[in-house]
C-alpha cells in the first residue's frame, strides 16, 4: 500500500531499524521493526521491538524486547522490559 514517507522530526533518533512508510518518529528507535503507520511520540524509547501497523506509542514510554500487534495504544509513561528469550507480547487492539 502507498503511504507518505516516514517523518523523522528534529530530535528524533533511529538506528539499526526497519521502519515502514507512514510512520512518524518523534522519539528514539533502536534495533526495531516498525510496520506502516506507527507513531513514536517525544521522549519515548524503543529497543529490540516489533510494532505492527497503526499502533501509537505515547510520550515518555520505554519499551524493550516487546512485540506489539496492530492497532494498539501505549499510554504515556509506560515502561515495559522483556527479555531476549521471553519478549512481552501485546495483543491486537490493546490499550495499556
Amino acid at each position: 500500500k502507498d503511504e507518505a514517507p516516514t517523518l523523522y522530526v528534529d530530535g528524533s533518533h533511529a538506528s539499526g531499524s526497519i521502519i515502514s512508510n507512514g510512520c512518524r518518529i518523534y522519539g528514539e528507535v533502536r534495533r526495531s521493526m516498525l510496520f506502516r503507520g506507527v507513531m513514536v511520540s517525544r521522549n519515548s524509547r524503543l529497543r529490540n521491538c516489533v510494532v505492527m501497523q497503526d499502533s501509537f506509542i505515547s510520550e515518555n514510554c520505554e519499551l524493550e524486547n516487546i512485540i506489539i500487534d496492530k492497532n494498539c495504544v501505549i499510554r504515556p509513561g509506560i515502561k515495559l522490559v522483556g527479555s531476549h528469550e521471553h519478549p512481552i507480547v501485546i495483543g491486537k487492539g490493546t490499550v495499556l
